[in-house]
């Protein structure tokens, strides 16, 4: 299995379906008043960021110009600039902590936080968000 498949395989089958149904709750009227309203609203355009990145993967796989590998890239970097705001924003309940989640398991081992010495990723900054704020909403 490919790096793209074995990606496919963990983000579209397990977490961002089972967190779908957020996406879903996310437009409804209710998800307004929503107290992690913004945190619901960018965990849809996650899931629209990771499909797009999945379709431009699709349309790579076979190509190994400098134009594939750019775009590739500028998808990528959609889908990171959806999870730093995200990374932004503390979640107060269990559907914000669902989002934060859903961006943890979309994170790559390979990208490192710009602004440390490297020593923590943006997936274990995530991680360590969720643990902290887990409680808060419990």
């Amino acid at each position: 299995m490919s790096r793209r498949e074995a990606l496919r395989t963990i983000g579209m089958g397990g977490t961002l379906g089972a967190v779908a149904a957020g996406a879903v709750y996310a437009v409804s009227p209710a998800a307004a008043t929503e107290p992690d309203a913004e945190l619901i609203r960018l965990g849809g355009e996650l899931i629209a960021a990771w499909q797009f990145e999945l379709d431009v993967w699709d349309e790579t796989r076979e190509d190994y110009s400098d134009e594939a590998a750019e775009r590739d890239r500028a998808a990528y970097e959609v889908r990171r600039e959806v999870i730093e705001r995200i990374e932004a924003i503390p979640a107060t309940t269990v559907a914000g902590l669902a989002v934060k989640a859903m961006a943890f398991c979309t994170c790559e081992i390979e990208w490192p936080a710009d602004d440390l010495d490297g020593s923590l990723y943006v997936g274990d900054r995530l991680q360590l968000q969720i643990r902290r704020e887990v409680r808060g909403v419990a």
